[in-house]
Formats: C-alpha cells, sequence, structure tokens
C-alpha cells in the first residue's frame, strides 16, 4: 500500500483517518506526506490546525514541503489554536475566529467562517481537508467530545457548496481517547499506526482488506 494507492481508496465525499497508537510510529508525520504527495498534485487543500500552527509549519518543512510557496496558494490554514489563545496570524491563506471565544461561540463562528470560505469555492469540483491533530480538541476546549462533533457538521453542510469535498484526519489515541469512537464512526477508512518488531507500520482497521504495511516504503 503506497501513498497513491490510499488516497485514491478514499471514495468521493470520504474519510480517511490515521490513529496513531505508538508515538515511535510516526503516524502524524505520514498523514502528512498524503499532504505534501496531495499538494505537490495541485490540490487544493484546507487543514484544520488544532495543534500551534509553527509546529505544523516545521513538520511540513521537514518532509520538504515550501510552506511558504504553498500557503494561500492551494494550501489554506483554519488556525483553530491560534484563534482560541488569540494568537494574531496575518498571513495570506490563513484564516481565523475573532473576538470573545468559548466552546459553543468558537463553533459557531467556525461554521460562519467555513461556509463563507466554501461559497467562494463553489466552482471547485473537488476540495481536501486535513485536520492536525484532531486530538489535540481535547487542550482546547472544555466539552471535546461535543465541540468536535459540531466541528464535523460544520464540515458536513460544506459539502453542499462543493461537489466532492475528501477528507483526512490525523489523530493520537493517547491524547484523547474519547474522541475515538467519533473518529471511527465517521470515517470510511481507518489506518492505525505501530511501531512492532523495529518497524513502523499500518493496519488497515476498517474500509478494506486488513493488511500490514511499510509506512514509509515508498511513494
Amino acid at each position: 500500500m503506497n501513498i497513491n494507492e490510499l488516497l485514491k481508496s478514499i471514495p468521493r465525499n470520504g474519510v480517511l483517518s490515521i490513529i496513531e497508537r505508538d508515538l515511535e510510529s510516526n503516524g502524524e508525520l505520514f498523514g502528512l506526506l498524503l499532504l505534501k504527495k496531495l499538494l505537490e498534485e495541485g490540490k487544493t487543500v484546507f487543514v484544520i490546525v488544532y495543534d500551534p500552527i509553527l509546529v505544523f509549519k516545521e513538520n511540513l518543512e521537514i518532509l520538504g514541503v515550501d510552506f511558504e510557496g504553498v500557503l494561500g496558494k492551494n494550501l489554506f490554514v483554519f488556525d483553530v489554536f491560534g484563534s482560541i489563545h488569540r494568537i494574531e496570524r496575518d498571513f495570506d491563506g490563513v484564516y481565523q475566529v475573532k473576538g470573545y471565544i468559548d466552546d459553543s461561540v468558537f463553533v459557531s463562528k467556525f461554521r460562519e467562517l467555513l461556509l463563507n470560505v466554501m461559497k467562494g469555492r463553489n466552482d471547485a469540483k473537488e476540495l481536501w481537508f486535513f485536520t492536525y491533530l484532531s486530538s489535540s480538541v481535547c487542550k482546547l476546549f472544555s466539552k471535546p467530545i461535543k465541540t468536535y462533533k459540531l466541528i464535523l457538521s460544520a464540515k458536513y453542510e460544506s459539502k453542499h457548496c462543493v461537489e466532492d469535498i475528501r477528507a483526512v484526519a490525523i489523530y493520537n489515541s493517547w491524547e484523547c481517547p474519547e474522541l475515538e469512537g467519533i473518529i471511527y464512526s465517521y470515517s470510511d477508512i481507518v489506518i492505525e499506526t505501530f511501531f512492532k518488531d523495529g518497524q513502523k507500520v499500518g493496519i488497515i482497521t476498517k474500509g478494506g482488506e486488513e493488511i500490514i504495511f511499510d509506512l514509509f516504503g515508498g511513494d
């Protein structure tokens, strides 16, 4: 299973989730390799970033992505972390929720922002969404399960604006275990990543034949 095969296996309007079971497996970086591939192909990608945007930027650059070169062109970021902590980002391609924010206010403002951005893309045939990292919802919100469900609902509403929106969620199981049931139920395909016998491997546990593959074995 290589990156091209994996991306092509995601159905129309489908969701792939990568659940990192072992930190040493680098499942997070594997997810970013999928993002890198889409950017190289010129696909338009929106990333909902729950971690500091500079961490996201640095990890992409480690993989060879020219972050500043693609930001605002075919990479766009919803900066949840910066919005919650009121860290202003004055970059083209970075969207933030402004003003007073608690869980419910954030979701309402995020929904409005997302739908406005998507309405400007209603001529697009295909868009991609990533989350980085979904598990960090537990660090940002007092009611993470309810908030995450409402954010997912907002993303599903945006499908009325674009014919085909495919999504990839990157999630650390040990940071926010209460989200795992939601991750599974909303996903068409689930890959769990492990560090086993000195190898970084992925196992498809939903949406396909249960196979074990080398995460970094090829393109």
